[in-house]
């Protein structure tokens, strides 16, 4: 009994089948049973849909890629096992109220957190409403919205001027 209550309480114990390690599961991811080799496949998917969603974007296609969303998140829940309940509520509720044109998705680490979504701008004062109406935290407090514009050339890369290095702004060297 006392086990019981401990392993319910802190995770279990599973093998990672990449490295042969002994790693304490969370709670929460002990509900589920292990899915053998489904994170390998989500990781192998997930290179091939980054593709397509770049494909989708320098073609305007904002169904395509929202279609990729969805799946992306599909996968991150189903396959590699990192969504909680909450997370999906809201996927699920963002997707449905952008429709085809758009998407949402998990982000960040998993267990919880954020969720992206990617729409028309015309449509963000219907989605916003529908998801002010429609979802709670789960602690009770307000829900966060950031609104982001994409500009004419979107992401790039950056580069120094010491030594022509690539590197992000928060790792850039005196």
């Amino acid at each position: 009994m006392r086990t019981m209550a401990w392993m319910s309480l802190w995770g279990y114990r599973r093998r990672n089948l990449l490295t042969g390690e002994w790693l304490l599961v969370s709670p929460h991811r002990a509900k589920r049973p292990w899915q053998g080799e489904a994170a390998p496949v989500h990781v192998v998917a997930e290179i091939a849909r980054t593709r397509l969603a770049a494909q989708a974007l320098e073609a305007g296609d904002l169904h395509a890629f929202g279609e990729l969303l969805r799946a992306s998140h599909a996968s991150l829940r189903d396959q590699f096992d990192v969504s909680v309940p909450a997370v999906d509520a809201l996927a699920g509720l963002l997707n449905a109220a952008i429709g085809g044109a758009g998407g949402a998705r998990m982000t960040g680490g998993g267990f919880g957190g954020a969720v992206v979504a990617v729409l028309a701008a015309d449509a963000v004062p219907r989605v916003k409403a529908a998801l002010s109406a429609g979802y709670a935290a789960p602690n009770g407090g307000p829900i966060s919205i950031m609104i982001e514009e994409a500009g004419p050339v979107g992401a790039g890369v950056m580069q120094s001027t010491r030594r022509n290095r690539i590197c992000h702004p928060s790792s850039q060297r005196a």
